[in-house]
């Protein structure tokens, strides 16, 4: 999961993401070298969940909370996440290599995505204005592929050159291992 931080104090180091336990995800806890002052950056929490989610319009609140070494408590705030059906477009969140920021892409199923190892991957990237879920909601699911389609790090003013075209290497990474695509 990525929640945007704003930081408004000076650098802060050995910052730990905490997901805290409810009846729906176990506590996690993610380690942070730094947080840049001055920033706005997606902070990395892992969930955990205990068990399945069965119902797509089940509304699954999290509690999320940042610590560091000589603060008096840590910044918490409760996020709620949405279940998403085998047939509907979602978000998967990865760590990026370039920062350490969270990044997603948007992912749409095959149609029989049980049907195991070696389909196809499809990469798709956005114009400007259109985010990375958007982009996959475009596309009717396809028998043969997982269709994924990274978001930029901005709506305008980033290209899919330099970093953009990074992330888009490290998702087409992430979804070929998840997805054991060929």
């Amino acid at each position: 999961l990525g929640v945007p931080v704003l930081n408004f104090e000076d650098t802060a180091t050995r910052v730990v993401a905490r997901v805290v336990e409810n009846a729906h995800f176990e506590e996690t806890a993610t380690w942070h070298v730094t947080l840049p002052g001055q920033t706005v950056t997606q902070i990395a929490f892992e969930l955990v969940p205990k068990q399945p989610f069965m119902e797509e319009t089940e509304a699954l609140p999290v509690t999320v909370q940042i610590e560091q070494d000589g603060w008096g408590e840590g910044v918490g705030a409760e996020v709620t996440l949405r279940v998403r059906g085998a047939e509907q477009t979602w978000r998967r969140a990865r760590r990026s290599f370039v920062d350490g920021s969270v990044q997603y892409y948007g992912v749409r199923s095959p149609t029989d995505p049980s049907a195991g190892p070696g389909q196809s991957l499809v990469v798709s990237l956005h114009g400007a204005g259109v985010q990375g879920i958007g982009q996959a909601d475009s596309y009717a699911a396809k028998d043969f592929a997982w269709i994924i389609a990274p978001t930029n790090r901005r709506p305008f003013g980033f290209d899919w050159e330099d970093w953009g075209r990074l992330d888009a290497l490290e998702a087409a990474d992430d979804a070929m291992a998840l997805f054991e695509t060929n």
